[in-house]
C-alpha cells in the first residue's frame, strides 16, 4: 500500500528516527500537528499498536485530535483501513487510537497498558504534575511520546522540560509557517495583517516566540521612591480601569493618580476592589475631589482617563453628566508604519511603555496602605497572560502613556486624540 503524505521535511524524522521523546514547537499554521497526525496514521498501519492521544484538558471528545485524525483519514483515502467510533479509532492492524484528558483522568492515565506512542497536543498548558504520571506510565519497549505545542510562557513546565532543559534522547524541532509548503493563503493573509498591525504578536503567535517571563517584565528596583511629592506639577491626572461587579472572579476597579513634573512621574494613589456601579461611581468622585483640593491650586489638573469600554462607557456618561472632566482612553499602540494608533493587547501595550519604567523617572512612596498590594501585581506582571490580579498595572501603563502623550508640545493635539 503507497500512501502519499504532506508532512514537511522538517518533520519527517517522525516517520525514520527513533526518539524517546519527539518535539515539535513554534507559531501557527506550521503543520505541527497535521505532521504528526500523518506520521500516527502511518504508524498504525504498519503494525498493531495503542496510541494514546492526550491533553491537559478534555471535557469531551470534541476536544481532542479525533476529529484531525478523521479528516487526515479522508484526505489520504484510508477510509477502508480504519474504523471510527464516537470514542475510538481502530485500524485494520488492530492498531488503536484513544484520547484522554490527563487534568480529568488520572486514574486512567496511571493504569494504561501497552501504550507505544503518546501525543500530547496542545502541551503548552500541561503541568508538572501531570508530566510526572505520563511518562512514567508509558513504559513499553521503545515507547514514544510526541509533544506539540505553541510556546507561552519559558517558565512553563513543557517549555522547561523539553527546550530549556532537553532530556537524553530527545529531538526538539522548532516548525514555524516558513517550514510549511502546504500554508494555506487564508492563514497567510491574517499572518501578514498581524506582523504589520501588531508585530511583537505576530512574533508570539506566528513565530512561536514565548512571552516574557513572570516577574522580569516590571523591575521594582527601577523605580524611584520619594519620602514627601512635590507641592507643584507640571500635570496631574486620574487614569481608570473599571469593572463593576462584586464577584470573586470579577476584575477591580482601580484608579491611578499620577503627577508629572518634567521627566519625573509620581505615583501619587491608588485605589483598587470590587465594587458595583453605584459604589465606583461614589469613589471615583470621592477620588477626584481628594486629588482637586490637594493639587488643583498648585499644578495643572488635566482631568480623568477613563477606558472607553463596556464597564467603562456609562460610568463616562454618568461622571460628564455631573460636570467632571473626562476623557476617553483605547488599548492602542501607535504604528509607526500605519501612522496611526491600533488596537494591541497588554503585552504589546507595556513594550510602548517600558522604556518609561526603565528610564528610573518613575517615583512610588516609600510607604502608602496601597504599595504592598501594587507590589505584588508588578512582580507578578507576565504581559497579561497571569492568573493573579493586575488592575493596578492596567492603570500603570495607561497612565505612563497619557504622561508620556502630555509632554508633547502639542496637548490639544493629544487631547483631541484620547477624546
Amino acid at each position: 500500500m503507497e500512501v502519499i503524505v504532506k508532512i514537511p521535511d522538517k518533520c519527517l524524522f517522525l516517520l525514520n528516527e527513533k526518539y524517546r521523546y519527539k518535539v515539535l514547537f513554534g507559531g501557527r499554521g506550521s503543520s505541527k500537528s497535521a505532521s504528526i497526525g500523518q506520521a500516527l496514521l502511518i504508524k498504525s498501519l504498519e503494525d498493531k499498536i495503542r496510541i494514546l492521544c492526550a491533553r491537559q484538558i478534555q471535557v469531551s471528545i470534541k476536544d481532542s485530535v479525533k476529529k484531525l485524525l478523521e479528516e487526515w483519514i479522508e484526505r489520504l483515502e484510508l477510509s477502508k483501513y480504519f474504523t471510527i467510533t464516537n470514542e475510538a479509532i481502530r485500524s485494520v492492524t488492530g492498531s488503536e487510537f484513544i484520547f484522554k484528558g490527563l487534568q480529568s483522568n488520572t486514574t486512567e492515565i496511571k493504569s494504561l497498558q501497552g501504550i507505544k506512542y503518546v501525543w500530547v497536543e496542545e502541551a503548552e498548558s500541561v503541568t508538572e504534575e501531570a508530566w510526572d504520571i505520563l511518562i512514567p506510565t508509558i513504559r513499553e519497549p521503545e515507547s514514544e511520546i510526541w509533544i506539540s505545542f505553541n510556546p507561552n510562557m519559558k517558565t512553563d513546565p513543557t517549555y522547561d522540560r523539553f527546550i530549556t532543559n532537553k532530556p537524553n534522547n530527545c529531538i526538539s524541532v522548532e516548525m514555524n509557517y516558513m517550514d510549511n509548503p502546504w500554508f494555506p493563503d487564508v492563514l497567510r493573509e491574517e499572518m501578514e495583517a498581524c506582523k504589520q498591525l501588531n508585530y511583537p504578536k505576530y512574533e508570539h503567535i506566528w513565530l512561536g516566540v514565548p512571552n516574557a517571563e513572570a516577574g522580569n517584565l516590571i523591575k521594582m528596583d527601577k523605580f524611584q521612591r520619594y519620602k514627601n511629592p512635590p507641592q507643584a506639577f507640571d500635570s496631574v491626572f486620574i487614569c481608570c480601569d473599571t469593572a463593576f461587579s462584586e464577584k470573586k472572579s470579577a476584575d477591580d476597579s482601580a484608579f491611578m493618580l499620577m503627577g508629572v513634573k518634567g521627566k519625573d512621574k509620581y505615583i501619587l494613589d491608588i485605589y483598587c476592589k470590587k465594587v458595583t456601579f453605584v459604589d465606583l461611581c461614589r469613589d471615583l468622585k470621592s477620588f477626584y475631589l481628594l486629588a482637586v483640593d490637594k493639587y488643583a491650586q498648585t499644578s495643572a489638573f488635566t482631568g480623568v482617563y477613563i477606558e472607553n469600554k463596556a464597564s467603562g462607557i456609562s460610568l463616562i456618561q454618568q461622571l460628564r453628566s455631573e460636570g467632571i472632566p473626562v476623557s476617553e482612553i483605547y488599548p492602542t499602540v501607535h504604528n509607526a508604519e500605519l501612522k496611526k494608533d491600533v488596537v494591541a493587547d497588554k503585552y504589546t501595550r507595556f513594550l510602548e511603555i517600558e522604556s518609561e519604567l526603565d528610564s528610573g523617572f518613575v517615583w512610588l512612596p516609600e510607604s502608602a496602605s496601597w504599595l504592598p498590594e501594587f507590589t505584588v501585581q508588578c512582580e507578578g506582571f507576565k504581559g497579561g497572560k497571569q492568573d493573579t490580579k493586575d488592575d493596578g498595572v492596567d492603570t500603570l501603563i495607561y497612565s505612563l502613556k497619557i504622561a508620556k502623550r502630555n509632554a508633547a508640545s502639542d496637548w490639544d493635539a493629544f487631547r483631541r486624540a484620547f477624546s
